[in-house]
């Protein structure tokens, strides 16, 4: 039952970007640690060895006998073009025209994306059918990584999830890529990458420095061309810094300064920036925030960069000439002394690893056309406003064969406006324009200022307003300054702005000293939005959505493992308050039905679901939506768990602890444990499925729960040790083999206050901080130097886990030391001997004094 829940619930997520190490590095490196833990059988091993040597055209590996060639001229020799190759894993020899079609869909979809279809004669696609004995892909429906392991399915190139403990990363270890090398020599020698699609709709696949592995989810297509962006244009992901911070790529940079990145050209152009990457990338920059590299999805294309950077990578691979037309982010406006702008200087000429630029030719060897917007051939260089189209004729020389391309551009109105608009987070005020008019005489001219965008919300409602902007979305300002007279434009000028929307951390876990605290490895984060919250309201969802965290928080287990959850709010404004019982006016469209029922509306899941990918973290978990109407009775989860729609109180709160812990357990989202074994068997799988981690190293999460414990102020100092516990999956790793570092603190008014010297010993309120303490270093090897981890070797044979490489991790806990209590008959009865032992006292002296 519970494997089909998660096959239920990870298939219904949409892939919005491949996986959490999906280009971490060549391929090379997940055949040691695969072939190191395979848990495969002799007897698999040597009936596909056998089945996989023979002859290819006599036992049916290859049913054609040959390479498909689905996209490409065949006219050109494969030695002269980018050759990319699409085979198949766990397709039978029934299933052959299954792949085929899947195999032809990639490459029709690669060859149509910018810029790829730049490139048709450069590039060309074949199609290898290979038959696997059986159906499928190893581990395809195991939770974890020892059941991904012990699966033994029969196919050509053993294909399997769970790569690294990660359940949606699709690999082949060193046993796969040797055949896949041996089917290329013999069918396709001139093949520079290999695209594996394996025969599995659930999500996952992974890229390499050769081929890419996937899936054939419905986002199979999408997922083609972003692993291609690592494999051929050598770009890294924009999702995050991770490994890429030890090289050099074109879409990354430790440099900030918009003048000195290596992508400067391009900034202001399709919005190409600088833009910090988030969490473990602080420090690390990306040029744009809508890249492919970045997410997936037919509306985001590969960023300007990007594109520039393929255009380098498929040409070298090649050896066709080609010429680009390149404008990065220079506009063309009319010039007053009535000269054009030569544009000689943005054509790009490549051949195989050369390259120039057409200022650089003859005007002999390289001649320039212009013709206008009606076809008319234009005398010289254009010099006035319009749309214009380029012919460029290149005739070819000793370096570069002959080539030609058409381009257009625009030429806009005389510049004299200096216009200045910069993005901003949503504030509840409308944004700023600053523009001054320079050249034209004072009083001769009317100015008009125009703003035009999307909103954002649910349907991404248009705008069209003179009035400045101030919901979240993105926008563009136009000034316009014409003649008082006749109305004629004299000069106009745009700019694109974005008003972001306000993101407040109200958890914040994410330590790098520690390998196992992100996102992507043992830290869950969840996103609360707002539905029905007006701009006059902000405040009240803000303080809601702490209070939300608060009671989530303080129930268990999450309040033994309250350092491995994140939780962030976004203020979505909505145009009126409540819902109501229609959907409309609200950010998420969301209603409620005659029972006071939640009804969500699909496009506004699905821009909760966006919300918080985009504005938070792509490795988010759910989105909670509190809904501000006081007539909803009933709080409910849609699609698959993945948003949860809360009331706004306790009931809603407890609401949305109760899902994210089914979610996190791959339960039903109504599922509540009744007996302390289920509860405990729940607390087991959220520490197997989502807490603990496997990656080389074992990210085992410490438990603390001293704030079970009723301390009792005794004089003693508290120590805690024996509150803390160490897990790997649902194992808990033996206490005398762990250290731990603990720095206790005291409580101010709820929070950490001043740190203590040693444990307390007085009442009250304290918070600790626990570590594990690591004992060495997990070496990766001299090609992964920066990887070496700190880690705590542990012996756990007896357990049958082996020597465990635990990486360093933390927690912090609050418990409470009670007042002594002495027991009222007991206090009376010492009082009265103490008045006994006093009267005696009294006693005695006077006798003394007596007798003196």
């Amino acid at each position: 039952m519970k494997k089909e829940s998660i096959q239920r619930r990870i298939s219904a997520i949409i892939l919005v970007m491949l996986l959490v190490f999906s280009s971490l590095s060549p391929v090379g490196s997940a055949a040691v640690y695969a072939t190191e833990n395979a848990n495969t059988t002799d007897a698999v091993k040597t009936k596909a060895t056998t089945f996989a040597s023979a002859d290819p055209t006599t036992d049916l590996a290859v049913p054609e006998g040959q390479a498909r060639l689905l996209t490409g001229d065949e006219n050109i020799a494969d030695e002269d073009a980018l050759v990319l190759t699409i085979v198949g894993d766990g397709f039978t020899v029934d299933e052959q025209d299954k792949f085929f079609e899947y195999a032809q869909n990639t490459a029709d979809y690669i060859m149509n994306t910018s810029p790829w279809d730049e490139f048709t004669k450069n590039v060309k696609i074949y199609g290898i059918g290979v038959a696997s004995n059986e159906s499928g892909v190893r581990g395809s429906t195991a939770t974890s990584v020892a059941e991904a392991e012990a699966d033994t399915l029969d196919t050509y190139f053993q294909s399997s999830y769970w790569m690294y403990g990660t359940e949606r990363i699709v690999y082949i270890d060193e046993y796969g890529e040797e055949k896949l090398n041996g089917l290329m020599a013999k069918y396709c020698p001139e093949s520079e990458f290999q695209i594996m699609l394996v025969n599995c709709e659930k999500p996952g696949g992974a890229g390499g420095s050769q081929y890419c592995v996937f899936s054939i989810d419905p986002d199979v297509y999408e997922c083609a061309v972003h692993e291609l962006g690592h494999t051929v244009g050598d770009l890294a992901d924009e999702y995050w810094a991770s490994t890429y911070a030890t090289g050099t790529y074109a879409n990354i940079s430790t440099e900030s300064d918009p003048e000195k990145v290596s992508w400067s050209r391009f900034i202001g152009k399709n919005g190409i920036g600088v833009y910090e990457h988030s969490g473990n990338g602080a420090g690390y920059y990306r040029p744009s925030q809508n890249c492919k590299m970045q997410y997936l999805g037919e509306d985001y294309e590969l960023c300007e960069v990007c594109k520039e950077q393929m255009r380098k990578k498929i040409s070298e691979f090649s050896n066709i000439a080609t010429l680009s037309f390149q404008t990065y982010a220079d506009k063309f406006y009319v010039n007053t002394d009535g000269t054009g702008t030569d544009m000689r200087q943005y054509f790009i000429l490549r051949q195989g690893a050369s390259t120039i630029t057409g200022d650089q030719l003859s005007e002999d060897e390289f001649t320039l056309t212009y013709t206008d917007e009606h076809g008319q051939t234009v005398d010289g260089i254009p010099d006035e406003y319009g749309n214009y189209t380029i012919t460029a004729e290149f005739a070819g020389n000793d370096t570069y064969d002959s080539c030609s391309l058409e381009a257009d551009y625009f030429i806009s109105y005389p510049n004299f406006i200096d216009l200045d608009v910069d993005s901003k987070t949503y504030d509840g005020n409308p944004i700023d324009v600053d523009y001054s008019i320079s050249t034209l005489e004072e009083g001769t001219y009317d100015v008009e200022v125009s703003y035009t965008g999307t909103v954002d919300n649910a349907y991404s409602v248009s705008y069209d307003s003179n009035k400045a902007p101030y919901l979240s979305g993105d926008y563009t300002v136009t000034v316009t300054a014409k003649d008082k007279t006749t109305g004629e434009i004299l000069t106009q000028k745009s700019k694109d702005f974005s008003i972001d929307r306000k993101v407040t951390a109200i958890t914040y876990n994410n330590d790098y000293e520690y390998p196992g605290a992100s996102p992507d490895i043992n830290n869950k984060t969840f996103v609360i939005v707002g539905e029905g919250f007006t701009a006059a309201e902000q405040e009240k969802f803000e303080e809601l959505a702490k209070q939300f965290v608060n009671r989530i928080l303080d129930t268990e287990p999450f309040k033994e493992l309250q350092s491995y959850f994140n939780f962030s709010s976004v203020e979505t404004v909505s145009e009126k308050s409540g819902i109501g019982t229609t959907a409309g006016g609200t950010y998420f469209y969301a209603s409620y039905d005659e029972n006071g029922t939640i009804v969500p509306d699909y496009y506004g899941s699905a821009a909760a679901s966006s919300t918080a990918y985009y504005d938070v973290e792509p490795w988010y978990q759910n989105a909670i939506v509190i809904v501000n109407d006081s007539n909803v009775k009933e709080s409910v989860s849609s699609y698959d768990d993945r948003i949860i729609y809360c009331t706004p109180d306790e009931a809603g709160a407890d609401y949305a602890a109760r899902a994210i812990l089914n979610y996190l357990t791959y339960e039903d989202s109504t599922y509540v444990p009744q007996s302390d074994e289920e509860k405990a068997a729940q607390k087991a799988d959220l520490l197997e499925y989502s807490i603990y981690y496997e990656y080389g190293l074992d990210y085992s999460p410490i438990l603390c729960d001293a704030y079970k414990a009723d301390f009792v102020e005794n004089g003693s100092p508290v120590d805690i040790k024996d509150y803390i516990h160490t897990y790997i999956g649902r194992t808990e790793v033996p206490s005398d083999v762990m250290d731990y570092n603990i720095v206790y603190y005291t409580d101010d008014n709820g929070s950490v206050g001043t740190e203590l010297s040693k444990a307390p010993s007085k009442a009250g309120t304290y918070h600790a901080f626990v570590e594990t303490v690591a004992n060495d270093g997990y070496d990766w090897g001299e090609e992964y130097d920066h990887y070496t981890e700190p880690a705590r070797i542990v012996d756990l044979t007896s357990m049958d886990l082996g020597e465990r490489y635990i990486a360093k991790s933390r927690n912090w806990t609050t418990f409470t030391i009670k007042p002594a209590v002495v027991d009222e008959e007991e206090q009376k009865r010492l009082e009265k001997i103490e008045k006994i032992k006093n009267v005696k006292a009294t006693v005695t002296l006077s006798t003394a004094d007596v007798k003196q």
